[in-house]
């Protein structure tokens, strides 16, 4: 059980980091490329690129639910508690994820697609002209953060930690401490 655990706590790290990473660096600017733009247009391209981040922010939903159940399962099978670091970590990653979403949906999605609707109003599309940079910008921060994180999160979860991991030291006793 106790490989298991370990086993499904590194997996759930490195395909978090790799995920996180790889949508951050790669996925997400490639469709604020002039070659994207060019092929798909500037608002199907923006748009595009807006439902991948819907699709990744739904991965850090469900490594964030793996990374939780790892942490209470770890708890109850050996008896001891998460450390605050651990627990903190969970908590700012669960933090920064909600921030993200409801930022994409409530701020950065819906300007774009005024900004773009021909059919709008001139209030609106003016609103969403001034508004979209702003809620971009706050978005592209959270998500940063929310990276960084992640990398922090995956570099504690798979670098090896001195001592025994899921023994308390307790557990091992020497002949001599036997006696009474």
């Amino acid at each position: 059980m106790i490989s298991f655990l370990r086993f499904v706590g590194v997996m759930n790290a490195a395909v978090w980091l790799g995920a996180s990473l790889y949508h951050f660096m790669a996925v997400g600017p490639f469709f604020s490329t002039a070659a994207a733009r060019w092929v798909l247009g500037e608002p199907h391209a923006t748009g595009a690129g807006l439902m991948l981040w819907h699709r990744l922010y739904m991965l850090q939903y469900v490594c964030l639910g793996v990374a939780w159940a790892h942490l209470l399962t770890e708890w109850v099978y050996l008896g001891r508690g998460p450390s605050r670091f651990q627990a903190g970590v969970l908590s700012l990653l669960l933090a920064l994820t909600l921030a993200g979403d409801l930022e994409l949906r409530h701020g950065v999605e819906p300007a774009h697609w005024i900004r773009q609707n021909p059919k709008a109003a001139a209030d609106d599309k003016a609103r969403a002209e001034r508004g979209y940079p702003l809620w971009s910008a706050i978005w592209m921060c959270t998500q940063t953060g929310l990276t960084l994180v992640v990398i922090l999160f995956s570099s504690k979860t798979l670098m090896a930690t001195p001592g025994p991991r899921f023994m308390t030291h307790g557990k091992f006793r020497t002949p001599d401490s036997l006696e009474p």
